[in-house]
């Protein structure tokens, strides 16, 4: 079934929970997902997949024109997931329903579609970049190689960095009041101000890849930040990074970008087709 968006030509959309429901294997519920196709593809053949993942308030829809051009060139299917949509609630943003959304799909698109499993990759960018990580480390078995672009790695730390009274912060709130809106989607996803301890900072903790990040040490993973960021610091990426390598990892890379918060999937797509397991 077609979604009424206009992609190039040579691709086509199916809406996955139309045509291609994935139900999920810890509460039944169904996952919309989008899921491109290059031109030609044939069922005959096995291809790689690219699992796009949205934005930190965004949902399945938003990466669609972007991925279909970087993905479809190379003859790769996408699909971009939804898992739990916006970090609005506790139910999204690395909770345990959002994590195995994400594994759920990818099951599903090896059941459904000939994928060649030796090139399974992963990308993301902000919330998505944040979500990247945590699947790295949570489930690095998954992937082939994985790119995140300028990620939020803690949430604690993000949560102050986005107070008003910090330059961060005051540079956020000049964007329609980001600021606000993302300390009051972490309040609501860890159930209180993680800042004063207690069960809100425990949350912030086990949603925020830092605190598990050496999951990811033998996967290829690039971590990429930009240098004039006024949403989320490239220390965030950057932390990541350096623990990574503190646990022995040889594969991570880290490119400070003399850019500011943003994703080009061109870029992420030319790292990960270096990679087959």
């Amino acid at each position: 079934m077609q979604i009424d968006i206009e992609l190039p030509p040579q691709y086509h959309l199916e809406q996955a929970d139309v045509s291609r429901p994935i139900k999920s294997s810890l509460d039944g519920s169904m996952q919309k997902c989008a899921v491109l196709f290059p031109g030609g593809y044939s069922r005959d053949k096995a291809v790689p997949l690219l699992v796009q993942l949205h934005s930190w308030g965004g949902n399945y829809q938003e990466k669609v024109h972007d991925v279909a051009a970087p993905a479809g060139k190379r003859g790769w299917i996408a699909v971009c997931v939804d898992y739990r949509g916006g970090n609005t609630n506790k139910m999204a943003c690395a909770s345990e329903f959002a994590i195995q959304d994400i594994v759920d799909a990818v099951h599903s698109m090896c059941d459904h579609y000939k994928i060649d499993k030796k090139k399974i990759y992963l990308c993301g960018a902000s919330g998505g970049g944040h979500m990247a990580l945590v699947m790295a480390a949570k489930h690095p078995e998954l992937w082939t190689a994985v790119v995140s672009f300028v990620p939020i790695t803690d949430l604690k730390k993000w949560y102050e960095e986005m107070d008003p009274s910090t330059e961060t912060g005051k540079a956020a709130g000049e964007l329609e009041g980001f600021n606000q809106e993302v300390r009051s989607n972490i309040t609501n996803v860890c159930g209180g101000d993680p800042t004063q301890g207690g069960k809100p900072e425990e949350e912030a903790a086990a949603r925020s890849p830092i605190t598990f990040i050496e999951g990811a040490k033998d996967l290829d993973l690039l971590i990429i930040s930009g240098k004039s960021d006024n949403l989320v610091p490239y220390h965030q990426g950057e932390d990541a990074y350096k623990k990574l390598v503190a646990a022995g990892s040889t594969k991570v890379k880290f490119t400070l970008a003399d850019k500011g918060h943003y994703i080009d999937i061109e870029e992420g797509c030319a790292f990960l087709e270096k990679f087959s397991k």
